[in-house]
C-alpha cells in the first residue's frame, strides 16, 4: 500500500492513523501476552514487537512522503525517515535495539530478554512517533484550514467551520474529565450544530452516567447528522462497506452507541434492529455489534437467529463460544455435544466462570482493552454478556459442574 498526502484531507489521514495505531495495539498486546504466559513459553517470539513497529514506520514514512515503492523491511523506513527527517531518525534509537533483537533468532537462553528488549524497544518508539504524528497532523490541519471558506461543506470537502469543530472534538475524544469533554462539545456544537460525533460523546457520557433514555436522545441526533453527512446516493452505494470508508463512521459509531443506550434502556427488541441493521452496512463488523447482537437474541429467546448469528460469524472467541455453549445447553440440557462445547469455551478463556458465578469480584471500571483468554476478557464478558446466562434456568449451575 503507498499512500499520497494530496489525495486525502487531513482528517482522513487522522482516520487512516487511527486505524494503523489499533493494529500497532493488537501487535503490542501480542508481544506482552507471549512474555507474560503462564507457564512461561521456552522461546517467545519477538515477531510482534516487530510487526508494531513496522507498522509505525509505515506510517511516519507515509506523513513523510514516502516514494511510490513497495516496502521491504525497516530499514527501508528507517532509511526514507532520516533522509526526509534526521531528527526524527536520530530520536528512534530503541530501533537499534529492536534490530539486534530480530536477528536473535537461535533462541539461546537469553531469548527472554532479547524478546523483553524488543517488546521495550516498541513501546519507545510508539512514544516517539506518536509524539511526531500529533505536531504532523496539528500542522496539517492548520494548513488545511486555511484553503477551505466559511461553512460545513465545499465541493472539495469539508469548510472551515466543520475542521474547526472537528478539532475540538478531537480534544474532547482525548478529555478524561466529562466536565471538560461537555465543554468541549459545546463549543463544537456553536460552530457546526450539526456535528455527528459531538453528540457520539454526549450519548457516551450519558450512558456512563447512568442515563440510558438520554443517551438515546444524542445518539438518535447522532444517526440523523451522520447520514446526512455521507448523503443519501453514497449511503446506498456504500452499503455493505460501511467502517471502510471514514466518512461512515460518526455514524457508525452513533448508530452503536443508540443500540446500547436502547439496550440499556430495556428496549432489547429495539436494539437487536439496530445492531442487525449495523451488520448489514458492515459485514466485517470492525465495531463488534455481533457480540451485542447475540446478547440481545439470547435475552430475547430469539434462539433460531442467534444460531444463524454464529454460523454467520465463526470464530474460537470467549464472546462467541460461551453463547454457543449456553445454546447447546438449552437445547441439548447436559449432553455430550453441550459438554463439549463447554469444554471449548472453558478452554477460550477459562476465567469467564468466576466472574459468571461471582466468586470474584469485577473491578469497579470495566477495562477499555483485554488480552484473548485473560482477566480483562472475563470480566468485559461477564459484565456486558452474561445475562443471558443469568436468565436461563440451571445454564450457571451447569457451568459451575465443569470447571
Amino acid at each position: 500500500m503507498v499512500l499520497d498526502m494530496n489525495e486525502i484531507s487531513p482528517l482522513e489521514w487522522d482516520e487512516l492513523t487511527d486505524g494503523i495505531l489499533d493494529l500497532v495495539d493488537d501487535e503490542m498486546r501480542a508481544a506482552e501476552l507471549l512474555l507474560n504466559a503462564d507457564p512461561p513459553l521456552p522461546a517467545p517470539s519477538i515477531a510482534h514487537s516487530l510487526m508494531a513497529v513496522e507498522y509505525m514506520l509505515f506510517l511516519a514514512s507515509q506523513i513523510l512522503g514516502a516514494p511510490r515503492k513497495a516496502w521491504k523491511n525497516v530499514e527501508e523506513y528507517l532509511q526514507h525517515i532520516g533522509e526526509k527527517d534526521p531528527s526524527l531518525r536520530r530520536a528512534l534509537g530503541p530501533m537499534t535495539a529492536l534490530k539486534k533483537a530480530a536477528a536473535a533468532h537461535a533462541f539461546d537462553e537469553d531469548i527472554r530478554k532479547v524478546a523483553l528488549a524488543a517488546f521495550k524497544a516498541a513501546g519507545k518508539a510508539e512514544k516517539t512517533l506518536g509524539d511526531f504524528l500529533d505536531e504532523k497532523f496539528d500542522t496539517m490541519y492548520a494548513a488545511h484550514e486555511q484553503d477551505f471558506p466559511p461553512g460545513n461543506e465545499t465541493p472539495q470537502g469539508p469548510g472551515k467551520e466543520y475542521m474547526q469543530a472537528q478539532d475540538i472534538v478531537d480534544r474532547a475524544w482525548g478529555e478524561s474529565s466529562a466536565k471538560k469533554r461537555a465543554t468541549l462539545v459545546k463549543k463544537a456544537l456553536e460552530i457546526c450544530p450539526q456535528f455527528a460525533d459531538a453528540h457520539v460523546i454526549l450519548g457516551n457520557d450519558a450512558l456512563d452516567s447512568g442515563k440510558p433514555e438520554e443517551a438515546v436522545v444524542h445518539f438518535r441526533r447522532g444517526v440523523e447528522y451522520g447520514e446526512q453527512e455521507i448523503g443519501e446516493k453514497a449511503f446506498e452505494e456504500m452499503k455493505g462497506h460501511f467502517w471502510v470508508a471514514f466518512e461512515t463512521r460518526p455514524y457508525m459509531r452513533a448508530r452503536l452507541g443508540l443500540g446500547s443506550a436502547l439496550r440499556g434502556s430495556g428496549s432489547v427488541e429495539d436494539a437487536a434492529k439496530e445492531f442487525s441493521a449495523m451488520l448489514d452496512l458492515n459485514p466485517n463488523d470492525n465495531q463488534g455489534a455481533r457480540y451485542m447482537l447475540m446478547e440481545a437474541l439470547l435475552v430475547l429467546g430469539r434462539h433460531d437467529d442467534a444460531a444463524a448469528l454464529l454460523k454467520r460469524y465463526d470464530e474460537d472467541t470467549a464472546f462467541w463460544l460461551y453463547p454457543k455453549a449456553l445454546m447447546s445447553f438449552q437445547k441439548h440440557g447436559d449432553s455430550k455435544i453441550s459438554q463439549k462445547a463447554r469444554a471449548e469455551a472453558l478452554g477460550s478463556n477459562a476465567h469467564v466462570p468466576a466472574y459468571l458465578l461471582g466468586k470474584k469480584k469485577p473491578p469497579k471500571k470495566t477495562p477499555d482493552n483485554y488480552g484473548l483468554g485473560d482477566q480483562d476478557e472475563a470480566v468485559i464478558y461477564a459484565a456486558e454478556y452474561g445475562e443471558p446466562w443469568r436468565l436461563a434456568p440451571g445454564a450457571l449451575d451447569w457451568l459451575a459442574a465443569g470447571v
